[in-house]
């Protein structure tokens, strides 16, 4: 297998250690798609194989992680650089409808867009997927990172769904994490290894190899 186990216990001791009610460590080698660590934990589940399977599960809110995507179209569309000013009103973090509009005032805050996404801004990127991404550019790029469809052949990974409204404020929201999109914890590791990897997905896999009974390579 392509697991490293002193990795894999480590993460299996973390989330022990640690006593989350569920959670999930997942570690993949962006280059090749090797899975290096693959552990989940719940107070509710005794068996190993429950607890593995909440890898696989797109039950999570992608939250946060959706920033990425409303970044990646924002960028590539040429409509923003990581540089570029945006201005921003009251608490960063607290969306409501009359923060959404485009555009300064002297009663804004401005930041880069490089910042916005480091320090996680939910009213920058609400702004962004309403005024510069639109609907269906992010619902275009959110299926590039592997939302709506199937994700991978040969591992029972659920398929991750982003539903991006037309409606204004739902929009903001969906760009900023709020919306209705859910994912799995392999699939928000495979988006990371994604931009890691200069932007190509690659099929996340458990098998290194096999062998026969002599130990020849199969």
């Amino acid at each position: 297998y392509t697991v490293d186990v002193a990795l894999q216990e480590f993460a299996e001791k973390v989330l022990r250690d640690y006593r989350v009610p569920y959670g999930v460590i997942v570690a993949l080698e962006p280059n090749t798609g090797r899975i290096l660590a693959l552990a989940g934990y719940s107070r509710y589940y005794k068996s190993k194989a429950k607890n593995t399977g909440l890898c696989f599960r797109a039950t999570f809110p992608a939250a946060s992680i959706i920033k990425l995507v409303t970044a990646s179209a924002a960028l590539e569309l040429d409509s923003l650089t990581p540089e570029s000013r945006i201005g921003y009103e009251g608490n960063m973090y607290h969306l409501s409808p009359q923060k959404l509009k485009w555009g300064k005032n002297r009663h804004q805050n401005t930041t880069s867009f490089s910042t916005a996404l480091a320090k996680s801004n939910n009213v920058v990127f609400a702004k962004v997927a309403v005024n510069v991404v639109g609907a269906r550019n992010l619902a275009d790029y959110a299926q590039r990172f592997g939302f709506n469809r199937t994700l991978v052949n040969h591992l029972p990974v659920e398929i991750s769904k982003a539903h991006i409204p037309d409606e204004f404020y739902g929009l903001g929201e969906s760009g900023a994490g709020f919306g209705e999109t859910y994912m799995s914890p392999i699939h928000g590791a495979m988006i990371a290894a994604t931009i890691a990897n200069k932007g190509e997905m690659i099929q996340p896999h458990l098998i290194q190899e096999i062998r026969d009974q002599r130990g020849n390579i199969l």
